[in-house]
């Protein structure tokens, strides 16, 4: 029996301490001692799924199982196999029936959280990572997944809370100093996000997450050398999908800081493939509702009604310019940003489903009751949830003080950074050439239907005019908005704007006109966008900057 502890014990610690190899001798060990020893399967499976080697990790784990059918672990172990193979729904499976075991089991519960967070839904993420975390206060794992959750909410004051408490219970926390320079990130503080992540690489030099997040930031050639020496040090027979396309990322990040674009397309390409195996398009879904919403517009043209602009959206496809738009719109001393809110689509489903006459109430009210946030008196509210394009009709018809600004920009660029910034779910389609083209074809024609329909609530801001003639722009739509324009507009790269988005680098430096035409170093990676795009009629070769 002691013998039986003792074993044990070192398989335990060779686990936790991440010896794989070492543990899968142990185990070994254990097996030939006793053939039937269940802690030696289920121990064998971890280490497995941790090297990657994930048919034999089904074969340990479902050999404990078979000798112990009641250890909702080794269950939540079996769904780790397929979460790690992105089969969502046979993962989500597993956890439930660990769950239904033992409706405590916070690993579970955590781990089903983390799926809704890469299915992109944050809501449901935050609820089950919360709830994990209330389970067990000690584990740090928890309190990072909850931060990084929160993130990705826009929610940073609460992400670097939760971040920190991770760091607190696990100092030397890799994965949590990734977090916390990712955070830092967002809020301005980019000495504090180099320093983070350069810890993380410190303790684990070979860290995706921190190498492509690193890649991010890259100033010059010398550091763009640095990097990529550290990439390649990278063992990705090692690496989960997930994990090798961010180091195909990052590797595409430094080649193009080195302007070797061959090997940037190259690398881009095969980061945006392996992307689409673990977030396959959602392309079909967004055109379909595009379509439905133009199919159900009416013919009531909106009034001319002026009001005083107390509401602002900012829609159009991601990466068309909208941050720096937000970022301009927010100097304003009255400006009040929501972010990329879901207030909007929350706000009309209220709206479109209230009862009684009596009860009636606005659109308006809807969404301001929608918003997480209090609105000081006086403020002009910034909703920058890009896909609200498809509700313009609703703003337009229902939301009298409300004002539109669409976002544009030449869609060649607009799709070699779409390709570029890696965005989180919800935007799974910008990983295909031929969907991003697709996607900016159909949300186009909506948006000329529109503007037809709704021409003095709708201002189309093109983002190559912007950046090349920044304060002839900037003062024509603050004159649009009815706001007083001053040179402080231009200076939003002085202030430590929270910016939650792909485009932080860009928006912490001056207005630059640098990436207008970059399509053309990628010229024949986005050859296949360009035709679909002048087969759709919509664009002229002379749009598309040939």
């Amino acid at each position: 029996m002691i013998d039986d502890v003792t074993a044990l014990a070192t398989i335990q610690e060779h686990s936790v301490a991440g010896r794989h190899q070492d543990c899968l001798k142990a185990c070994q060990n254990a097996l030939q001692a006793n053939p039937e020893e269940t802690y030696a399967y289920k121990y064998a499976g971890k280490s497995l799924i941790a090297l990657g080697q994930f048919e034999k990790a089904q074969q340990c784990l479902l050999k404990a199982h078979q000798l112990d059918g009641s250890d909702p672990e080794t269950i939540k172990d079996i769904g780790n196999v397929f979460n790690a193979l992105q089969n969502d729904a046979e993962a989500i499976r597993l956890y439930k029936s660990a769950l239904a075991i033992d409706p405590k089991y916070a690993p579970a519960i955590n781990n089903l959280g983390l799926i809704a967070k890469r299915q992109g839904d944050f809501d449901s993420a935050e609820h089950l990572v919360k709830k994990a975390k209330d389970l067990d206060q000690s584990f740090a794992p928890y309190h990072m997944n909850l931060g990084a959750i929160y993130k990705e909410l826009g929610q940073l004051d609460q992400a670097l809370a939760s971040t920190l408490k991770s760091l607190e219970l696990k100092p030397d926390y890799p994965d949590a100093l990734v977090n916390l320079g990712w955070i830092f990130q967002a809020m301005g503080n980019m000495e504090e996000s180099t320093k983070s992540l350069q810890k993380a690489l410190s303790i684990s030099p070979q860290l995706p997450e921190a190498l492509y997040l690193s890649s991010v930031s890259l100033k010059g050639v010398d550091s763009a050398n640095f990097l990529l020496n550290k990439i390649e040090k990278v063992d990705q027979n090692t690496l989960n999908l997930s994990d090798s396309t961010k180091i195909q990322f990052a590797k595409a990040n430094c080649f193009h800081q080195q302007k070797d674009y061959k090997n940037a397309s190259d690398f881009l390409e095969k980061a945006n493939e392996q992307k689409l195996l673990c977030m396959p398009s959602n392309a079909s879904v967004l055109i379909k509702n595009i379509q439905v919403s133009a199919n159900m517009l009416s013919f009531k043209e909106v009034s001319d009604c002026e009001q005083r602009c107390d509401q602002i959206f900012i829609v159009g496809v991601p990466r068309s310019g909208s941050t720096l738009l937000s970022a301009i719109l927010n100097a304003n001393p009255f400006a009040k940003d929501l972010g990329e809110s879901r207030a909007l689509p929350n706000a009309i489903n209220a709206y479109s489903s209230q009862g009684k006459i009596s009860e009636w109430r606005s659109l308006r009210d809807f969404y301001f009751d929608c918003i997480d946030e209090i609105i000081p008196p006086g403020s002009i509210t910034v909703d920058k949830q890009l896909y609200n394009f498809i509700h313009c009709h609703y703003i337009a018809n229902f939301m009298p003080s409300a004002k539109i600004i669409h976002a544009t920009r030449n869609p060649l660029d607009n799709i070699l950074s779409m390709l570029r910034a890696n965005l989180m779910a919800g935007n799974n389609f910008t990983a295909s050439i031929q969907d991003s083209a697709m996607v900016i074809i159909e949300q186009q024609r909506l948006m000329r239907i529109f503007n037809k329909r709704f021409p003095r609530k709708i201002y189309n801001c093109c983002y190559d005019k912007l950046v090349n003639e920044p304060k002839i722009e900037t003062q024509k739509l603050y004159a649009w908005l009815g706001f007083d324009w001053s040179e402080s507009c231009l200076d939003f790269h002085k202030n430590n704007q929270i910016i939650n988005t792909a485009s932080v680098m860009q928006v912490r430096q001056a207005i630059s006109n640098k990436s207008v035409g970059g399509w053309r170093n990628y010229s024949l990676l986005l050859e296949p966008a360009r035709k679909i795009l002048l087969e759709s009629n919509l664009f002229s070769a002379e749009s598309l900057g040939q």
